[in-house]
């Protein structure tokens, strides 16, 4: 399964090095800046990595790692994608919308069906959008460079000890990763779950203004990682 990270300003080097092995086929950096998106997108984990800790710090850095269940494994279906002024990321699989989208974009051979999906938002209004894709229920990311806000739309948790948000949490004393219903070690401080989270930018900071689903707590019993109701 694809993997997707956000982060203010830059993510640390130290957490770029950390991340598990997932068999991914392409890696990409969306880094937005005042007024515009700029990606760094390759097939080689290692090599757009350094380009990315080589870039100028942007506001907010968007990270996704690819691995394909739709299209070729290529450059152009490598996530972020990006017009310059927005961005965009999925993780998940769209069913049987993604034959209607290939239906509709017959140029686009080889695509992937997150690709067919920015082809079909990328000139949205932006609430249009975000109605689409909170309907999808699939993970996704949209940022608006000229808005300075981003959206993150589906299973989200905030990960202090990065400073990022994504879907899992590092587990501390024994250096493991933890997920829902997976074994770890270790003690966990409770995180809450969202659906929706609108965050926004305009200082320099990623501040949340909207948010739904805040209702779970991820903690550590007997070195078991589980899910909680929050209290």
């Amino acid at each position: 399964m694809c993997e997707i990270y956000v982060t203010a300003g830059k993510f640390r080097e130290a957490f770029l090095r950390s991340l598990p092995p997932i068999g991914e086929s392409g890696r990409g950096f969306a880094l937005i800046y005042p007024r515009e998106v700029k990606l760094l997108r390759d097939l080689d984990a290692e090599s757009v990595t350094e380009k990315y800790l080589r870039s100028p710090e942007p506001l907010v850095s968007i990270l996704h790692r690819r691995v394909p269940t739709h299209g070729e494994v290529s450059v152009d279906n490598t996530q972020p994608f990006s017009d310059g002024k927005r961005a965009f990321a999925h993780n998940g699989t769209l069913g049987e919308a993604y034959h209607l989208l290939k239906a509709m974009y017959p140029r686009l051979r080889g695509a992937s069906d997150s690709r067919l999906l920015w082809e079909f938002i990328k000139d949205m209004p932006w609430e249009q959008a975000l109605t689409l894709l909170r309907a999808l229920g699939d993970r996704f990311v949209l940022a608006d460079a000229r808005r300075r806000q981003i959206a993150l739309i589906g299973s989200w948790m905030w990960n202090e000890r990065d400073q990022i948000w994504d879907r899992w949490r590092w587990i501390e004393r024994d250096q493991t990763w933890g997920r829902w219903g997976h074994w770890g070690r270790g003690l966990l401080g409770y995180e809450r779950e969202y659906e929706y989270v609108l965050l926004d930018y305009s200082d320099g900071t990623l501040k949340i203004v909207e948010s739904e689903g805040a209702g779970h707590r991820l903690i550590g019993v007997k070195g078991r990682v589980r899910r909680s109701p929050a209290g």
